[in-house]
């Protein structure tokens, strides 16, 4: 383990050893969030480029556990199929790309809430916050596919 430790950059052998409040609401990935996240505040970054949100769209909301982002993005890629199939398919590109630009602002964002949220809490309420709203849901996407799915197969 220490010869592990010892080829680790100073900030991954801290995350391991003592991962922040941030780093625990993360849950998978935290690392490699809290790295975009730090860059995001030194230079005040608005814009980034997500390939979870740009493939996967809302599931990539809902698995990070931003509900109503989920369900919002879900209504704007559903109502893309009153128009035209052309302009459709530019509305979905478009909402894409959108998603992929704003993603890890959002989350940020989302994960600051959780945090300030959180600090609110006695102790003994933090652990149960933290299952409950922290860390990933991978039942969404499952239940998303499925909604997407229903939603197709009633189109056709």
């Amino acid at each position: 383990l220490n010869q592990v430790f010892a080829h680790m950059e100073k900030e991954q052998r801290d995350f391991l050893e003592h991962p922040t409040e941030e780093q625990i609401l993360i849950g998978p990935g935290a690392f490699r969030y809290s790295m975009k996240f730090k860059e995001m505040r030194a230079k005040n970054k608005l814009l980034g480029w997500n390939w979870g949100a740009f493939l996967m769209g809302p599931a990539w909301f809902g698995y990070r556990k931003m509900y109503l982002m989920a369900g919002i993005t879900t209504v704007l890629y559903a109502s893309s199929i009153f128009f035209d199939y052309n302009l459709g398919v530019i509305i979905s590109v478009i909402l894409d790309i959108t998603m992929a630009l704003f993603a890890d602002r959002i989350y940020l964002e989302h994960i600051v809430g959780l945090n300030r949220k959180m600090d609110t809490l006695p102790q003994d309420k933090r652990v149960t916050f933290v299952r409950r709203w922290g860390g990933v849901g991978t039942w969404f996407i499952l239940f998303w596919l499925g909604i997407a799915w229903s939603i197709t197969y009633l189109i056709r």
